[in-house]
């Protein structure tokens, strides 16, 4: 909190993920994330990653 440039962090609520495409919900938070979180060390070592948690016995996925 003491090295970030935003001095006010305005509440954003995000639409739920529902159907829409994974790049479009992934850009939304991440410019969410990113007018709330300036500093240098936010833009080092900020990022988003996508997993998958894959079932081995039935193959079910959960993300």
């Amino acid at each position: 909190e003491d090295v970030n440039r935003t001095t006010q962090k305005p509440y954003r609520e995000l639409k739920d993920s529902e159907g829409r495409p994974d790049e479009e919900v992934a850009s939304e938070y991440w410019q969410s994330h990113c007018q709330r979180e300036r500093s240098a060390v936010a833009a080092l070592f900020s990022g988003q990653f996508r997993s998958v948690l894959r079932c081995k016995g039935c193959g079910a996925e959960a993300q």
